[in-house]
C-alpha cells in the first residue's frame, strides 16, 4: 500500500522533467526549423553578384595557404567567409553551394538571438526576437549571399551572450568563449571592430558598477574582492583574444593605416536629407510599427536601468549605442550614404531592442490590467476603493501573450509579403545568365572584351561562371589588353563587349551591334554576327570608343600588336646616379619610398612592403597633352601576400586622372612574371605624369622593364 504513492510521485516527477525539457526545446526547434525554410526558400535562385562571386573565387584555389594569399591581397578583406566556403568547395560551385554556409549562419543567428533574449528577458521575449530576426528581409537577404554578414550576425550575437555568462556567471570557460567568439567576430569582418568594443564596454559597465554597489554596502576592501577577480578575468579574455589576433595582425594594423578604408568610403561631407535617412530606414526594415517598438525598446531599457535592472538593460544599449555612435563621429551626416549591409554587426542589437519595447508593451498592458481590477474591486469593510498594487506579471499572462502575439503579427504582416517579393526576380539576369547566352550562341571559343565603368567588376563574374561552365570564354579588360589577348583573340571563334550599365551609354543598335541589358551591364556582339573575331572585336571598340575616350588608345595599340604600328622611344627619365637610403627627399624626378630599391640598369625595382605598402613614382614632364602613350612591364608577385599594382596618375587643374582606371592595373600571382602593357590618353589639361608602382602586403613585388612610350 505504501510502494504506490511512491511510484506515482517518480512518474510524475519525470514527466514533469520531460516536459519542461520540451518546453525549452520547443522555442529551438521552431526558430531553427522556420529560419532554415526561408532561408533556403530558392537559395540559388539569383546569380551571384560582384561581392559574392569575390568571394566563391575561393573554391578555385588548391589549399588555405593559396585562400590566406588571396585574402591578403584586399585590404579590406578577413579570412573566415573565404575559408569556410573554400571548406565547403565539395558540395559544389554553383550559387547553392556557395550559399549554403551562410544560410546556415543566418538560421543559427536565429536561435542565438532568441538564446540570448530568453536570457536577458525571458523565454516570451527570446521567442520573439527569435521571430523578429526570423521573418525580416534583412536578414533574410543577408542570409542568403555569401559575404560577411550572416556570420556577422551570429557571432556577434554569441559574443553578447558570452558577455552577458562571464559577468553574470564569472567562470573562466565564459571569458574564454568570450574571447573567441570576439576574435571570429573580427576574422569575420573589420565591421566586427565596433561590436567588440561594444561588448568589452558593457563587460566594464557591469564590473564597475558592481564594483561601485559593494564599495557603498560593505567598503572599498570587501569590494575590492567582489570586482577583482572579474577585472582580471577581462583582462585575460582581453589579452587571449588578443592572442587569437596575432597571426592577422598585421593586415589589421594595413586596414587601420588605410585612409581609403572603412570611414574613407563614406562621404563624410554630405548634406544629409530626410528622404534619405527614410531609404537608409527603409532598407534596414526599421520603419512604420518596427521603428516605434525600436524606440519603445529604447525607452523599456532606460527605465529598466533606472529601476535597478541595468546589467540586462545595458547590454542592448551599449550594443546598438556605441557602434552606432562610432558611424556617427566617424562619417557625419554622411552615415545615411553608408550601404545597409555594414550595418550587419548592429542590426540584432535593434531586433534585440524591438524585442524589448514589445515585451514591455506586453508586461504594461498587464500592470495597466491589474491597476483597473485594483482600482474599482471594493474593500471589504466599506465602499472605498483598495490601494492599486504594482507588481511585474510573474509569468507570460493572457494579456501579456495577446499584446506581444498582437504587436508580431502586425510586424510579420509587413515583413512576410516583402519576402516573398524577393523571389519574384528573374532569373538569368546577371553573369550567369550571360555567359549562358554566349555559350548557346557560340560553342566554340568566344572572347569578350570588357569597358565602360568598374570593368573588374564584370571581368570578375563573367570569368567565374566562364570557370564553372567549362572555361572555354576569354574575359579581357579592354583598357588592359596585351600581346598575349592578342594571341587568344586570334583564335577565338566570336568577339564580344560588355560593358557596365551607365544612364549615357549609346544604344548599341547604332554601332550596328546586337545588345542585350542584364542587369548590371550591357552584353553586345556585330549585327552581321560573322568575320573574323578580330574584325569582330574592332567593331566593337568602335562602339565603346565613342561614350569612353581611353578605347581610342586601346584601339591604337590593338594595331601595333598586329603589326600595323611601332612604339617611339622610351621618355622616362634616367635613374638618379645616387639616391638616399631612405628614398627621401627625392633626387631629380624619381621617389622610391622605404623598402624599395632599384636595380643597376635602372628599369628594374624590388618592392617589400614589410606587412603595409611601398611605392615608387617615377614622374616624367616631356608628355604631350593629347597624345597617346603605351606603359609596359614585366611584374612578378609569386613571392608576395598582398596586391601590386600599375598606374598612371596626370596631374590636371582638378585634381588627378588615374590611369588605365582608378584600380590602376592588378598584377596576377604567378610563377612567371607577367608581361603586361596598356595604353591611355595624355589629358588636354596635364601639368606632368608619373608611373607608380605599388606594392601592399608582405613578402617582395618585382618590376622589370618599365618603359613608356608614345604611338610613332
Amino acid at each position: 500500500m505504501a510502494v504506490e504513492p511512491v511510484v506515482s510521485g517518480i512518474g510524475s516527477t519525470r514527466s514533469r522533467r520531460w516536459l519542461d525539457l520540451a518546453g525549452r526545446l520547443a522555442p529551438f526547434l521552431f526558430l531553427l526549423a522556420a529560419g532554415a525554410s526561408l532561408r533556403f526558400q530558392d537559395l540559388g535562385f539569383r546569380s551571384l553578384w560582384l561581392d559574392e562571386v569575390t568571394t566563391a573565387q575561393a573554391v578555385r584555389l588548391p589549399d588555405l595557404r593559396a585562400v590566406l594569399d588571396y585574402v591578403g591581397r584586399d585590404p579590406s578583406a578577413t579570412p573566415l567567409p573565404y575559408i569556410v566556403t573554400w571548406l565547403f568547395r565539395p558540395f559544389g560551385s554553383d550559387e547553392f553551394a556557395i550559399r549554403v554556409p551562410y544560410a546556415v549562419a543566418g538560421t543559427l543567428a536565429v536561435v542565438a538571438m532568441y538564446a540570448l533574449a530568453a536570457r536577458l528577458y525571458g523565454r516570451a521575449a527570446g521567442l520573439v526576437a527569435g521571430t523578429l530576426l526570423m521573418i525580416l528581409p534583412y536578414a533574410i537577404f543577408y542570409s542568403q549571399e555569401a559575404r560577411s554578414y550572416a556570420f556577422l550576425m551570429l557571432l556577434t550575437s554569441l559574443m553578447m551572450l558570452a558577455a552577458c555568462r562571464a559577468v553574470d556567471r564569472g567562470r573562466v570557460v565564459d571569458w574564454v568563449l568570450l574571447s573567441v567568439t570576439g576574435a571570429l567576430d573580427l576574422y569575420t569582418g573589420y565591421l566586427a571592430i565596433a561590436v567588440v568594443l561594444a561588448a568589452y564596454a558593457y563587460v566594464g559597465l557591469v564590473i564597475a558598477g558592481d564594483g561601485l554597489v559593494a564599495w557603498r554596502a560593505t567598503g572599498f576592501r570587501p569590494a575590492l574582492a567582489v570586482s577583482g577577480r572579474r577585472v582580471v578575468l577581462s583582462g585575460f579574455s582581453v589579452v587571449l583574444m588578443g592572442v587569437l589576433m596575432l597571426p592577422w595582425i598585421r593586415h589589421v594594423r594595413a586596414f587601420l593605416s588605410r585612409t581609403d578604408q572603412g570611414f574613407g568610403r563614406a562621404a563624410t561631407g554630405h548634406q544629409a536629407t530626410l528622404d534619405e535617412a527614410q531609404a537608409l530606414l527603409l532598407q534596414l526594415d526599421l520603419h512604420g510599427i518596427l521603428l516605434w517598438l525600436v524606440v519603445a525598446g529604447i525607452t523599456s531599457a532606460l527605465i529598466g536601468v533606472a529601476r535597478g535592472r541595468w546589467k540586462q538593460a545595458l547590454l542592448p544599449l551599449t550594443w546598438f549605442g556605441i557602434p552606432l555612435l562610432g558611424f556617427a563621429i566617424g562619417t557625419g551626416a554622411g552615415i545615411v550614404t553608408i550601404w545597409p549591409r555594414y550595418f550587419g554587426a548592429i542590426y540584432p542589437a535593434a531586433i534585440l531592442l524591438a524585442a524589448i519595447g514589445i515585451d514591455g508593451l506586453g508586461r504594461a498592458a498587464v500592470g495597466v490590467a491589474r491597476l483597473g481590477r485594483s482600482t474599482f474591486s471594493r474593500d471589504p469593510v466599506g465602499p472605498h476603493p483598495s490601494p492599486p498594487r504594482w507588481r511585474p506579471a510573474s509569468g507570460p499572462s493572457v494579456i501579456r501573450v495577446v499584446v506581444m502575439a498582437g504587436l508580431l503579427g502586425v510586424v510579420a504582416g509587413d515583413a512576410l509579403p516583402a519576402d516573398a517579393a524577393a523571389y519574384t526576380r528573374a532569373k538569368g539576369s546577371d553573369y550567369r545568365g550571360a555567359v549562358d547566352l554566349m555559350y548557346r550562341t557560340d560553342p566554340g571559343r568566344p572572347m569578350v572584351l570588357v569597358f565602360g565603368n568598374n570593368p573588374d567588376w564584370t571581368v570578375g563574374g563573367l570569368d567565374y561562371y566562364n570557370w564553372i561552365r567549362g572555361s572555354r570564354l576569354t574575359v579581357i579588360d579592354a583598357l588592359k589588353f596585351s600581346a598575349e589577348n592578342m594571341k587568344v583573340l586570334e583564335g577565338a571563334t566570336t568577339a564580344w563587349g560588355a560593358a557596365f550599365n551607365a544612364p549615357d551609354l549609346p544604344d548599341p543598335a547604332a554601332g550596328n551591334l546586337d545588345g542585350g541589358l542584364f542587369a548590371d551591364f550591357w552584353l553586345v556582339r556585330p549585327a552581321a554576327g560573322n568575320g573574323p573575331a578580330i574584325e569582330q572585336a574592332r567593331s566593337i571598340l568602335r562602339w565603346a570608343a565613342s561614350f569612353e575616350p581611353q578605347i581610342t588608345a586601346t584601339t591604337r595599340l590593338f594595331d601595333v600588336l598586329q603589326g600595323h604600328g611601332t612604339l617611339g622611344t622610351d621618355v622616362l627619365p634616367s635613374p638618379p646616379a645616387s639616391r638616399p637610403e631612405t628614398g627621401s627627399p627625392p633626387l631629380d624626378t624619381w621617389i622610391l619610398q622605404p623598402g624599395s630599391s632599384l636595380s643597376a640598369d635602372g628599369r628594374s625595382f624590388k618592392l617589400d612592403p614589410g606587412g603595409l605598402s611601398t611605392n615608387v613614382y617615377l614622374t616624367t614632364l616631356n608628355l604631350t597633352p593629347g597624345l597617346q602613350y603605351v606603359v609596359s612591364f614585366s611584374c612578378g608577385t609569386s613571392q608576395l601576400i598582398g596586391s601590386a599594382n600599375v598606374f598612371v596618375v596626370a596631374d590636371v587643374p582638378t585634381g588627378q586622372a588615374a590611369f588605365p582606371d582608378g584600380a590602376g592595373y592588378a598584377c596576377h600571382g604567378t610563377e612567371i612574371p607577367e608581361q603586361a602593357v596598356f595604353a591611355f590618353t595624355m589629358p588636354d589639361d596635364a601639368t606632368s605624369a608619373r608611373v607608380w608602382l605599388r606594392a601592399t602586403g608582405s613578402g617582395t613585388a618585382t618590376y622589370e622593364q618599365v618603359s613608356l612610350r608614345s604611338f610613332e
